[in-house]
């Protein structure tokens, strides 16, 4: 059974018997976060999923490991409605489709093991995270994708995202610059189709903000969806790049005209050096306006999850205030788990690092950083296993 909306008009076709039906009735685009509460058996499994992950693999960079978790997950997983809520997720691609999902319950934190935020990722005890970034790998085993690792961001599957004393102004976890809405690295030909945000800590009870293209009721008929579909577009490296590149690219939507992907950094693409013609920042900022009306406001609790389709949904979070509580008592600071994923491993071959094909070397817009800057990013990041 399907159904189709054209020109205000909900028409089901059911294609078994090859009829259509037509009826005036509205079809509404989705506007809720959809949320997935795991049962209590669900989450015994995972937990044994990665008890047996940590005791076998030395960490979440394990070739083997990665190699494996699809199976893993799917063996251990197989039959519940957990595995099939994410599994399905994959191919939620549609009109009807949010473009993320919040799990919730599927592992407690301990708080006291975990201990205190460190001062930056690069500080971490990787001992304290390793079982929560495993984690996070199956997940997206669940989904059977393949985890990625990205110079733009920096080494590592896992990327702990900690907010900083000194980013109370700011709506990212970057800190360094003022950023709000925006894809996960926009400007890559290579960017993730899937992200996971897993949270340990929010005792700041900080917002994650989510807006998604679905939600904008029908966008294909918006006067700027043809500037912004077909029109060739400037996609800046974000501030924390300093000089701040900028790339020649491609539509800010593309790909189905019915059902459009999105790759859309705001703040930095409407900044005056970037260079858009007055027509391309007026459809910009029209677009930035209507997603803005149609955001979720969320506040994860230690043990939640977001499953989020990089290609649809754009992210970020409330400003706040740093290691205090809403009742402004001091607490320990947020402290998440990112992991990316792709649906095409032979895809991303055309920007990997040629010694390792998980090692995403693009820099902007298919432009691909030299033998020179590789060396120098390796110097500037060490891995953080080696700290611990």
């Amino acid at each position: 059974m399907v159904v189709i909306k054209q020109n205000g008009v909900g028409t089901i076709e059911n294609r078994q018997t090859n009829t259509k039906t037509s009826h005036q009735y509205e079809v509404l685009p989705p506007s809720t976060l959809p949320i997935y509460k795991v049962k209590q058996e669900e989450k015994l499994k995972f937990k044994e999923l990665v008890d047996f992950c940590v005791e076998k693999y030395p960490n979440e960079d394990n070739h083997e490991f990665l190699c494996y978790s699809p199976y893993l997950a799917y063996e251990y997983l197989k039959g519940t409605e957990l595995f099939e809520k994410i599994n399905s997720f994959r191919y939620g691609w549609g009109y009807f489709d949010f473009g993320a999902l919040k799990i919730v319950g599927l592992f407690d934190v301990n708080q006291v093991e975990l201990g205190g935020t460190p001062s930056d990722y690069d500080k971490e005890s990787y001992s304290k995270s390793k079982w929560y970034r495993f984690s996070q790998v199956l997940i997206h085993g669940i989904l059977n994708t393949v985890v990625m690792n990205y110079l733009y961001q920096r080494p590592g599957t896992v990327h702990s995202i900690i907010q900083r004393h000194g980013m109370e102004n700011t709506e990212t976890s970057s800190g360094i610059v003022k950023l709000s809405k925006h894809n996960e690295d926009n400007l890559l030909k290579s960017s993730a189709d899937f992200i996971t945000f897993g949270f340990l800590r929010n005792f700041e009870c900080t917002s994650s903000i989510l807006t998604s293209i679905r939600s904008i009721p029908d966008i294909y008929d918006k006067w700027y969806f043809d500037i912004l579909f077909d029109g060739k577009f400037k996609y800046p490296a974000d501030g924390n790049y300093n000089p701040q590149p900028v790339y020649d690219g491609g539509g800010i939507l593309y790909g189905n005209r019915q059902y459009p992907k999105i790759r859309f950094d705001p703040t930095e693409q409407l900044k005056d050096f970037v260079g858009h013609t007055p027509i391309q920042r007026e459809a910009l900022m029209a677009l930035d306006k209507d997603l803005e009306s149609v955001k979720v406001e969320d506040i994860p609790e230690a043990g939640d999850i977001y499953l989020i389709n990089n290609k649809i949904v754009l992210h970020y979070r409330a400003q706040v205030n740093v290691g205090l509580t809403p009742d402004k008592q001091p607490c320990e600071r947020r402290w998440m788990l990112r992991t990316l994923s792709v649906e095409s491993f032979g895809y991303m071959q055309g920007f990997a690092h040629p010694e390792n094909p998980r090692l995403i070397i693009e820099k902007g817009c298919g432009h691909i950083y030299s033998s020179n800057e590789l060396r120098d990013f390796d110097l500037r990041n060490p891995v953080l296993k080696n700290i611990d």
